[in-house]
């Protein structure tokens, strides 16, 4: 990912935004998470704002009860399913 794809997605973070303002939806910015889906190593964080709220990044989220690693490696999953995980 390069700098001018990080600046297009902050750019889209920035609309979604103002339309919300427009729409007079609230958003919050404090449950969100930035994952990069990659199985290379990462050496630099990207840091994304929602209006002047950092979005923190994590190397995993839950979502609906999945839990989705940014490797898109399922052994954390795995792991609750059984019983054993997180």
């Amino acid at each position: 990912m390069d700098s001018s794809d990080n600046d297009e997605l902050q750019t889209d973070l920035n609309r979604s935004g103002e339309w919300a303002v427009e729409n007079e939806m609230k958003i919050n910015p404090g449950t969100s998470k930035a994952v990069r889906f990659t199985k290379a190593r990462v050496n630099e964080g990207t840091r994304y704002y929602f209006g002047d709220k950092l979005i923190p990044e994590a190397n995993s989220f839950k979502y609906l009860g999945i839990i989705i690693r940014s490797d898109l490696n399922w052994t954390e999953h795995s792991g609750v399913l059984r019983g054993g995980g997180a």
